[in-house]
């Protein structure tokens, strides 16, 4: 809370008897506890190192930051957990999507999926801890990796078409190699499960259930960073240029800069888990577990729509440069045309919830 200002000069003169000169001075600076207005105007911190400040500055009052010169250039597919973004075939003209193929990829919950362009392979996980690679295209298996961790596998991601990463509710991230998923190292620095990751150009980020963001760096896998804030588990990333977006079960979406590796924003966004979020522009859209979506504007953090369509939970969300697709427990996939609150197309086929969805900018993949 802020209280009425009192201005203390050197000599103590004027600005009413609260005016203790030096002495006020000198008592300020030894109680000053440094908040997001400080961070964001680089006001040199008083009583408190960088670490300590990104774990205390989300107690304070915050402004509303100016993302536009940070977020990624308008079109440009952002980096999000889950899945490689391309681009979906502009038009939707025959009102409907028609299912190619149906493949049995796993025994389980298929929990994440996601695709190397360079190797043009698609990788599967599952919630029985397996990963298998399928050859694009021709949908036939490459590999299947049984056991890959030991519990369930929430997320996969991939990097360069070098490596392959896997997060567990086993508390663990592995690194494979793409080429023949070879295991490389296994990180095990998160003290829950872990729900989600992303890659930035030097990191992989990875979220989890004891409440951290974790960066660690692409070439030696080592943790450089953690960020805390949230007050419960979180759930999904999405990152644009250098805005780190980050969803959680507290309901909140937190607004982060991965260059000054701190918390820029708090968005009380959703009154259930947020299970997904992307960036399309200048906006950004969340999925949660209250069957909702919304549509927020990057330029003042309004909520400009909320999609109702769905009657289950929200699972993923997936941005194409014409289209959104919501996944749901709801075993439908809708289709929305961006600026409109009803869906263009409601794609069923799926015999329980659809977990996710991807693309390849041909076809969507779900699963």
């Amino acid at each position: 809370y802020y209280t009425d200002p009192q201005v203390h000069t050197k000599n103590g003169v004027g600005y009413g008897l609260g005016n203790l000169g030096m002495k006020g001075i000198d008592k300020f600076q030894q109680t000053h506890k440094c908040n997001p207005i400080c961070l964001q105007l680089n006001l040199p911190l008083l009583n408190v190192d960088n670490t300590t400040l990104r774990r205390r500055h989300l107690r304070g009052t915050m402004k509303v930051p100016n993302l536009v010169s940070d977020l990624g250039q308008p079109g440009v597919g952002h980096i999000s957990s889950g899945y490689y973004p391309l681009t979906l075939p502009d038009s939707l003209d025959n009102g409907e999507f028609q299912c190619i193929h149906t493949t049995p990829l796993h025994d389980n919950r298929v929990s994440s999926l996601c695709i190397d362009p360079y190797s043009r392979r698609l990788f599967s996980a599952s919630a029985e801890g397996t990963v298998k690679v399928w050859k694009m295209e021709e949908w036939t298996l490459i590999m299947s990796v049984p056991r890959a961790h030991r519990k369930s596998i929430e997320c996969i991601a991939t990097s360069n078409g070098e490596y392959v990463f896997t997060g567990s509710c086993d508390q663990s991230i592995k690194v494979w190699t793409v080429k023949d998923m070879t295991t490389v190292d296994r990180l095990t620095d998160h003290e829950g499960d872990v729900n989600a990751l992303c890659i930035s150009p030097t990191h992989l980020i990875s979220a989890s259930f004891d409440k951290k963001i974790k960066f660690w760096d692409l070439k030696t896998f080592k943790c450089t960073m953690t960020l805390e804030g949230h007050t419960k588990s979180v759930k999904c990333l999405s990152l644009t240029g250098n805005i780190l977006f980050s969803g959680s079960n507290d309901g909140t979406i937190k607004v982060w800069h991965t260059t000054k590796m701190t918390c820029l924003f708090s968005m009380d966004a959703h009154e259930a888990w947020v299970k997904s979020i992307v960036v399309k522009d200048y906006s950004l859209y969340s999925g949660a577990f209250d069957s909702l979506v919304k549509d927020w504007d990057l330029k003042n953090f309004m909520s400009l729509h909320t999609f109702k369509e769905h009657t289950d939970n929200i699972t993923s969300l997936l941005a194409t440069p014409k289209y959104l697709f919501s996944c749901s427990e709801d075993k439908t996939i809708k289709v929305w045309r961006y600026g409109k609150e009803q869906p263009s197309a409601t794609i069923r086929g799926h015999r329980s919830g659809v977990q996710v969805a991807i693309t390849d900018g041909t076809h969507l993949i779900s699963g």
